[in-house]
């Protein structure tokens, strides 16, 4: 017995060694913890227990024991469960369509054209019902003592392990149970150790993303005396990809789409820099958006526009114009022709006549047809078009505008409408004139098996309430906002949440009746329409600098030597699959990686593809039933070859298109 503790002990001083070299964060979380215990600030609820040669956890509180069998049989009997099933016990890493129908977006347009072809190669030579040859990545969903991770890595040698625990002291025991070190010789080990929906998607996007090529299937084990609210939160980072959301095509469109309007003369902001001396810094700006709060305070909101800067995005414009509200400046980041629905029944030229517009990139040709264009700035989005202007990119336009405001020096910002949370009674989604509007039973919420970004529906962080449920769709937007604000955030600005939806970081829970707006001046509002234009005007630019157009025509030069990349790999002959494997890698490792300004948009859109694609070429070649897998590397190269071509060559017309354009 002396011998086992000393061996325990020596086993957790070597885990926090490697904790202490490799993850640090959760190293301090240990350490502190430990301290808490050492102050007796926190009262330990677990005991570690030797008896009968194996270990187990004794809860304190109920009397029982966390396994109550013998732990080392149990791990046993989980890695024999652990099979290469493709049907069984696992995620899919992403949507696979039907290819014998048309694959299109919500207005009906054919996506994914280039992709299609090498879905259909693997649907027509495998299926779900077969095996893989090995298990690359894998998820552990509970630890408890960790013993059945050591026995399932003996079965499966996956490359990398995703190690999921909600229980900080439970790990902590596991420290003297399990040979953490070890484990990592031969894999790499990415923990979530009690964390937050926030803090977990910055793991998980990192297990996901890291070999992206191996994220077709994603087996995983449950331990039982685990919450399940983890299996969710993994579901939610699988549909919101932004492969899938924003797509290789929609990429490329997005980003050819502002060549058009560069070439007619529009503002295009310079974002780099806070714009500390514009109206936005000395007048409060209430930012509205179209979720359930709006609506329950659209009277305040009445009562109090000549208080703020309203900014508000295209689908409250129904809204706001029923109740006589005017917005200062309207957002609209929407690229589809359905967007412009949000329009209809205005009278646009009156009553937004001097109303400004901030449009993204993609926003719709016809809408800055309908609209004076010396109200219209455009800002970048990844672009690059404009040197040093910077960009802003958020899944939706309601986060997008929070950024933009900041970014404009907003001192004193508030949010309504902006919830990202299901309105908790009805579950509606937004206000009743959003064409995206959804209505979810709150009473049938249930562990949802399928990936469904608008219906996948969990608990987060709430503004006034203790939790509330969001979407996949919505939470993407949160995630975005955690993911922005420690950088376009500054101290001097404050942030006021009036919303009863999801808590956002550096924001303050504000009930909207708090707000004592009798103390507010009354705005000048014509005088801040001058004021705003005038702003922005300063900080933007209509026209591409001669540097710039020296950049645009190095992109034509990035594309002719991405063709070429492409000859040369056509020409490779292959006598087995590691060796095929060796040579895309290093191809799709030199056309993903971003060396210049000019290289960049062709990268991101390629690097967009090869995440959905090449997850399926690995898939096919590590099934276990394929026969004659030389066949099958040269057909399915040349396919791979053929559209990545397709898709070079329609970023090649763009920018030819640019260029004659330029020359009419």
């Amino acid at each position: 017995m002396h011998t086992i503790e000393q061996e325990a002990i020596k086993r957790y001083n070597r885990n926090l060694s490697y904790l202490s070299d490799n993850h640090q964060e959760l190293f301090k979380q240990i350490s502190l913890f430990n301290s808490a215990l050492e102050q007796n600030l926190y009262k330990s609820k677990y005991e570690l227990e030797y008896k009968d040669g194996y270990f187990d956890v004794f809860e304190q509180a109920s009397g029982a024991f966390l396994y109550n069998e013998n732990s080392q049989e149990h791990a046993k009997t989980v890695a024999k469960s652990i099979n290469t099933q493709k049907d069984n016990h696992l995620f899919d890493g992403f949507r696979i369509y039907d290819t014998n129908k048309r694959v299109v977006d919500i207005a009906g347009n054919d996506i994914l054209k280039e992709l299609i072809p090498i879905m259909h190669y693997a649907n027509t030579h495998i299926n779900s019902t077969m095996h893989m040859k090995k298990i690359e990545k894998f998820i552990f969903i509970g630890i408890g003592l960790g013993i059945h991770l050591i026995e399932v890595d003996k079965k499966i040698h996956s490359g990398e392990y995703l190690l999921i625990e909600d229980n900080l002291e439970l790990f902590r025991l596991s420290l003297f149970t399990t040979d953490y070190e070890q484990l990592s010789k031969n894999s790499v080990l990415h923990f979530s150790i009690a964390q937050k929906a926030n803090e977990f998607a910055l793991v998980i996007n990192n297990f996901l993303r890291g070999t992206f090529m191996y994220n077709r299937f994603l087996k995983y084990y449950h331990l039982q005396s685990h919450d399940i609210e983890k299996i969710k939160l993994i579901q939610n980072a699988l549909s919101i990809q932004s492969f899938m959301i924003f797509t290789y095509d929609f990429t490329l469109d997005k980003l050819l789409r502002p060549l058009e309007y560069i070439n007619h003369g529009f503002r295009v902001l310079n974002l780099t820099q806070k714009q500390n001396n514009s109206p936005f810094f000395d007048i409060p700006v209430l930012l509205l958006a179209a979720g359930p709060s709006l609506q329950k305070n659209i009277a305040w909101v009445k009562g109090n526009q000549d208080k703020f800067i309203i900014v508000a995005i295209s689908a409250t414009l129904k809204k706001l114009y029923a109740e006589g509200i005017i917005p200062d400046v309207v957002t609209h980041v929407d690229g589809f022709e359905m967007s412009m629905l949000h329009y209809d029944g205005i009278p646009v030229e009156s009553y937004l006549k001097n109303t400004i517009f901030i449009l993204g990139p993609y926003a719709p040709k016809s809408l800055r047809e309908m609209i004076n264009k010396d109200k219209i700035f455009y800002f970048e989005d990844e672009t690059r078009y404009f040197e040093n202007f910077g960009s802003l990119s958020a899944p939706c336009v309601g986060t997008t505008t929070l950024a933009l405001m900041l970014i404009l020096g907003t001192a004193e910002l508030y949010l309504l409408g902006l919830d990202l949370a299901l309105d908790q009674k009805t579950g509606k989604t937004h206000g009743d004139d959003h064409f995206y509007a959804q209505e979810i039973d709150i009473n049938k919420i249930s562990l949802n098996e399928t990936m469904n970004m608008e219906k996948n529906t969990f608990l987060v962080q709430g503004n006034f309430q203790k939790s509330v449920y969001t979407t996949s769709i919505l939470d993407s937007s949160i995630q975005a906002v955690y993911g922005f604000m420690p950088t376009v955030k500054s101290k001097y600005q404050n942030i006021y949440n009036l919303n009863d939806g999801a808590l956002l970081p550096e924001t303050v829970p504000t009930p909207i009746q708090n707000i004592d707006t009798f103390v507010m001046n009354s705005i000048d509002k014509s005088a801040l329409h001058t004021a705003i234009h005038s702003s922005l005007s300063q900080h933007s630019a209509f026209t591409l600098s001669n540097e710039d157009m020296l950049s645009m025509h190095r992109r034509m030069e990035h594309v002719l030597w991405a063709k070429n990349q492409l000859k040369k790999h056509k020409k490779i002959h292959y006598k087995d699959i590691d060796g095929y494997y060796y040579h895309l890698l290093g191809l799709v490792s030199d056309l993903i990686k971003p060396k210049t300004r000019e290289s960049a948009n062709l990268s991101n859109v390629l690097y967009s593809y090869f995440q959905y694609s090449l997850p399926i070429v690995f898939d096919l070649f590590n099934t276990r039933e394929l026969v004659n897998p030389l066949k099958h590397i040269k057909e399915l190269d040349a396919i791979l070859l053929s559209q990545l071509l397709k898709i070079i060559k329609r970023y090649e017309d763009g920018l030819q298109s640019f260029f004659d354009s330029t020359l009419s």
